[in-house]
């Protein structure tokens, strides 16, 4: 983007599986994009008695983007052999690919966007880092993962496009607290945060912020919110000082339920607060980022007239994935957080990385999930092993809040094998429209993945199919949105 700014990140959790199509949305621009994987029925877990599931690996992943545009999909033609990117003014205008055909002859697929593009980068040739990856076919090279940001375009925050396919700094999303109004923002330093503008009055009306890169230039991101409030600015001393949390309250206001007041800590100082000046001196819903020795390096939300929810990028430990070529490493983050998958309504829910799963309480009535809840056993830095409890953890269970109404008629009870360290892998879904309620999505069914079995499925299975990838990683917590029902679900996932 022309002023720097940073979209919100996504990418393909990288495996030893070839990519063979795309898919996605387009208009004007690449508004959305995902990916085709090859792969058969793969055995992940074994149940009791020696008997083994066999459960598919995602087969299509994504699309992620905005939600305009018409849908395209190239399908499963062949392999990848180039790949063609249309790019200008910090938005990626189109792709299109040319593929291999089962008879060996080269297939083009249409172009995928629209044709406003100032920049076309020829992907026999397209680089990491530089942006360029030559596919040789000699050396049976292909494609086995994607990385990129999406977000609005300049001038019109409520519509989303890819800003960005390239390789990101490792980070881990902690959040959203607020409301499900407004348009998704999101902003991510360089390097550091250097400064951070906030308007406030009775409510957060805006954020805006400022950073730096490695070299030491400045960047600017765009005011997220309305413009009321009065304005202060917080000045850090990068890199001596840094963000380590965030912490405030949420109310409703207007009729929405948006951030009332927000302070600022790093590891030297506290700021704030900023908000939370209510005339009939309501206080509203406290919530704090867990603090952590991690800085802080972006924020994300929802906002219009005012910051309706916020989050924080936090740094994270990258893990070696996959050797470039002549031995070069590339480190990059998987994804801690995945998901969620379900309808938009609903106000966001995250039950945080609070332990271990110990026990899920699935609501059902009429074949829709309607909430769940969970139990978590605390962790600590213990490693002595204590009689029927899980290793490492001190005994304490935590309650989660129920996540969604109260109109089930079955409540299923799921409760894991301390003894025999059992443990969350994966879930697997439907989500759809409510019957009478077409535009109403809301998750249909759920199963549970464990390294000992399956539990479900809970509610009927009808709908969008949904399932988090699974790649020798464990399930230590849930987020999502609900309201009535649960409206959608997610995971966060600690990789061995």
């Amino acid at each position: 983007m022309p002023n720097g700014t940073k979209g919100i990140p996504f990418n393909v959790p990288l495996e030893d599986r070839e990519i063979v199509g795309f898919f996605g949305r387009a208009c004007d621009f690449i508004d959305a994009i995902g990916v085709y994987r090859k792969g058969p029925f793969v055995p992940i877990v074994t149940i009791k008695e020696g008997i083994t599931m066999n459960m598919d690996l995602p087969r299509e992943v994504g699309p992620w983007g905005g939600n305009k545009g018409k849908s395209w999909d190239d399908g499963l033609v062949g392999g990848i052999q180039q790949i063609d990117v249309h790019v200008g003014n910090g938005v990626v205008h189109a792709i299109q690919c040319r593929y291999h055909g089962g008879d060996g002859n080269l297939v083009l697929a249409n172009k995928h966007g629209g044709g406003g593009a100032s920049t076309l980068y020829n992907a026999d040739y397209l680089k990491f880092g530089a942006l360029q990856i030559e596919l040789e076919n000699h050396s049976y090279e292909y494609l086995v993962g994607i990385t990129g940001f999406y977000g609005p375009i300049d001038g019109n925050c409520c519509f989303e496009g890819s800003t960005s396919c390239s390789q990101y700094q490792s980070l881990i999303k902690v959040g959203t607290w607020g409301g499900s109004g407004g348009c998704e923002w999101s902003y991510v330093a360089k390097s550091g945060i250097t400064d951070i503008e906030i308007s406030s009055g009775w409510v957060i009306d805006s954020l805006s912020f400022k950073g730096i890169d490695e070299n030491s230039v400045r960047e600017c991101s765009l005011k997220f919110g309305g413009r009321g409030g009065g304005t202060r600015t917080i000045t850090i001393d990068w890199p001596r000082e840094y963000l380590t949390s965030i912490s405030g309250t949420t109310n409703d206001h207007y009729g929405r339920h948006v951030v009332e007041s927000l302070y600022f800590h790093t590891n030297l100082n506290k700021y704030g607060p900023f908000g939370g000046t209510m005339p009939n001196g309501a206080k509203g819903i406290p919530f704090n980022v867990p603090l952590e020795d991690r800085e802080i390096v972006g924020f994300f939300g929802r906002a219009c007239d005012f910051i309706d929810a916020i989050g924080v990028y936090r740094k994270g430990p990258s893990i070696p994935i996959v050797t470039i070529k002549e031995g070069i490493t590339m480190n990059m983050d998987l994804p801690r957080e995945v998901g969620p998958w379900g309808g938009n309504k609903g106000k966001s829910w995250d039950d945080g990385l609070v332990g271990d799963i110990q026990q899920i309480d699935v609501h059902v009535g009429n074949g829709v999930v309607h909430a769940i809840q969970c139990q978590y056993r605390r962790r600590c830095s213990s490693k002595k092993k204590k009689k029927k409890r899980y290793h490492g953890g001190d005994g304490n269970l935590v309650l989660s809040n129920r996540h969604g109404g109260g109109g089930a008629s079955t409540v299923y009870k799921i409760e894991l094998e301390n003894h025999s360290y059992e443990y969350m892998v994966g879930i697997t879904g439907f989500y759809g429209p409510i019957d009478g309620n077409c535009c109403f999505e809301v998750v249909r069914s759920v199963s549970f993945y464990t390294n000992k079995g399956k539990y479900g499925p809970f509610g009927s299975e009808i709908g969008t199919f949904f399932n988090s990838p699974v790649s020798n990683a464990k399930v230590v917590g849930f987020h999502g949105r609900s309201g009535e029902y649960l409206d959608a679900i997610g995971v966060h996932v600690e990789y061995f």
